[in-house]
């Protein structure tokens, strides 16, 4: 989705009016921003179809009308932060591995439990455990870990 943006803001024109390819590339980020949204298509199915839309209008289409032509290979992968894909592609495993300990579940019965129904303890023990969490994982991973227990407490109330 970067790539879009990127392309969004290269593709001014000398004098600063938005060109054809920002539109399309607007456009294109529209769609698959209304298509997640909609839940019309899964989030990595529009995702993928969202980035093969931006190279077929810069390939195909810059190929026969240069004036589509929005980024070249290069500038397109190097716009990409590798570090930050695979920093998320771990964190995504690590968590499906805990996922499927049920350590998520175990967390959110024993504050359950400890909280004795009370809705302030819970949230502040929440807020507490992110905090304490935030200071040791970085904030997604943090966010990531804590997410699923949340929503246990909301099949627990």
């Amino acid at each position: 989705m970067t790539m879009i943006f990127e392309s969004f803001l290269h593709s001014t024109t000398s004098n600063g009016s938005v060109g054809i390819p920002a539109l399309i590339s607007t456009g294109i980020f529209l769609l698959v921003f209304l298509s997640i949204s909609l839940h019309i298509l899964h989030e990595t199915a529009a995702a993928l179809l969202g980035a093969a839309a931006v190279f077929l209008v810069n390939y195909i289409g810059g190929h026969y009308f240069p004036a589509l032509k929005l980024l070249s290979f290069d500038e397109a992968m190097a716009i990409v932060d590798w570090n930050v894909i695979f920093l998320i592609m771990g964190m995504m495993i690590f968590m499906a591995i805990l996922a499927e300990t049920n350590i998520f579940k175990w967390v959110a019965y024993r504050l359950y439990v400890a909280a004795k129904g009370n809705a302030w303890f819970i949230a502040s023990a929440l807020i507490l455990l992110t905090g304490i969490t935030s200071a040791f994982l970085n904030d997604v991973t943090a966010i990531l870990m804590l997410v699923p227990g949340v929503f246990q407490f909301g099949g627990e109330l």
